[in-house]
């Protein structure tokens, strides 16, 4: 990044910068993410992830199941997306931003994604 321009109430407004095509990007120390400015944010996600089933590292022959089995794998959570996930179909695979791979399951008569 080589500038970064503000607005008077100290929120970055415009930024100058270059692509290193030759460098790697773990390498890199400053990374641009961004968003869109002015759309509406897309509301109508729900995110589903799921953690691990067994809580064991090694599951015994004399434990009951109930006993290693995590009853809390699945994390379900709405979450805001860009105005492009509006044209997301069943079947998508998206990356969301430090969160992982998902998959679209469903896209329900009124939009909205699962």
């Amino acid at each position: 990044i080589a500038a970064i321009a503000e607005a008077q109430a100290g929120k970055p407004i415009r930024c100058a910068a270059t692509l290193p095509l030759g460098g790697a990007a773990k390498k890199t120390k400053w990374k641009l993410h961004f968003v869109t400015d002015g759309s509406p944010l897309v509301d109508t996600v729900t995110a589903v992830e799921f953690d691990h089933l067994i809580t064991l590292k090694k599951v015994e022959a004399d434990k009951s199941p109930m006993d290693f089995v995590n009853p809390d794998s699945r994390l379900t959570m709405a979450i805001l997306g860009e105005p492009a996930m509006k044209a997301i179909k069943a079947g998508d695979v998206l990356q969301l931003e430090r969160r992982g791979f998902f998959i679209c399951y469903s896209v329900d008569a009124s939009g909205h994604i699962t």
